[in-house]
């Protein structure tokens, strides 16, 4: 019997199952309708039983890491040296003026909030030139990733004027999912981290907590050069700031090749971006009766971006085999998720970059490509 058997035989005993067990038991002679006495005496029991049952089932999932869910999996993880990665926090720039609309000065450790009905608080954590600053948002997870405008002061700063955030320079993540989790666990099954291998590195990647993925280049200019291409949490373009971070971790520049960062003596690393690969839609769509273009124009934009985001997410960082990424963008697939679209007959025709057929993404010792969404059209 297999654990999925198991289950499913567990599955079937409920309260309706034990009293039915429990009822065949009494002789017929007597009264077994529900509200009779031996009825109702059985009943608690028919019940703990259940509940115990239930207990027991849960039990059997959180065994298993393919079937473990929250702590539960934490412990599988752990029994595989694997960690939950946690929530991080976003890092922004922001600029400030005065009265006058001036560059101004805040001071290290002043805290500032988003406008709107939950506001975001961060708190400023660098000065980079007069009047332009990072600021760190103080909740961890990705809620900070999206915001960009005004900001005002928590407390009163005397000839404060303005503050804006300008731009998310490093996205945060929130608390990894139990299927992310999963993934790695498992994935930790099939490879042996040691000395500087392309699974080595891929591992010092995991430990960074504002990197999304990485692509793993060796001797990409011969010996002991190896090429490490990241995106950040958002599967982004990295920041030159998140770049130069992650470069000063693995092998600070100053110091190539010996042996100050994580990566071996003797291997010289080059933490790089990938290239943006802009993709360009032209979506021609059949329409139900009463709903127009602008309906669904702002849908299938989502659509397409949760598709693109999916790749990014689920195939840029992962290896074909031993050497090579692959990523392909397949017109059919892209397709199938507007026709998810409500309003949306059919896709009669679809083009990327004026062309019907699929995109398959280059990636090499020279070019590494990252796909991202340029304009989206929709005609019907």
């Amino acid at each position: 019997m297999t654990p999925t058997d198991l289950l499913k035989e567990i599955e079937q005993q409920d309260f309706e199952y034990f009293m039915a067990e429990m009822l065949n038991r009494v002789p017929d002679t007597l009264d077994k309708r529900e509200g009779a006495i031996i009825y109702d005496a059985m009943a608690p029991v028919a019940y703990n039983m259940a509940e115990i049952v239930h207990q027991f089932h849960t039990l059997i999932l959180n065994t298993y890491t393919q079937t473990a869910v929250g702590e539960f999996l934490d412990y599988r993880a752990a029994e595989r040296g694997v960690k939950r990665k946690p929530a991080t926090n976003s890092i922004v720039l922001a600029g400030f003026f005065d009265a006058n609309g001036q560059d101004f000065n805040v001071d290290l450790g002043s805290r500032f909030a988003s406008v709107g009905v939950n506001p975001i608080y961060y708190k400023v954590t660098e000065k980079i030139v007069d009047g332009k600053f990072r600021l760190k948002a103080e909740q961890p997870g990705h809620t900070a990733n999206r915001y960009v405008g005004q900001i005002l002061p928590i407390s009163n700063i005397n000839g404060f004027g303005y503050g804006e955030i300008k731009s998310v320079e490093i996205p945060a993540r929130d608390d990894e999912s139990d299927d992310d989790l999963r993934s790695r666990i498992l994935q930790s099954n099939d490879f042996t981290e040691y000395g500087g291998n392309v699974s080595d590195y891929i591992s010092m990647i995991r430990t960074m907590k504002d990197v999304g993925a990485v692509q793993v280049y060796p001797t990409w200019q011969g010996g002991g050069t190896v090429k490490l291409v990241i995106v950040d949490n958002d599967y982004k373009l990295p920041s030159s700031k998140l770049i130069a971070n992650t470069q000063q971790i693995i092998d600070p520049q100053d110091s190539s090749g010996n042996g100050y960062g994580m990566a071996p003596i003797g291997h010289t690393v080059t933490v790089a971006a990938p290239s943006a690969r802009t993709l360009d839609f032209d979506i021609e769509v059949e329409l139900d009766d009463g709903i127009s273009q602008s309906d669904v124009r702002q849908p299938v934009f989502e659509a397409v971006n949760r598709f693109i985001d999916d790749v990014k997410k689920t195939k840029w960082g992962t290896l074909k085999n031993e050497r090579v990424y692959q990523v392909n963008i397949y017109v059919s697939q892209i397709v199938a998720s507007i026709l998810k679209v409500p309003g949306i007959l059919n896709v009669p025709n679809l083009k990327i970059n004026g062309n019907t057929k699929d995109v398959q993404l280059q990636f090499d010792n020279n070019v590494q490509e990252l796909p991202v969404i340029g304009r989206v059209t929709v005609n019907g």
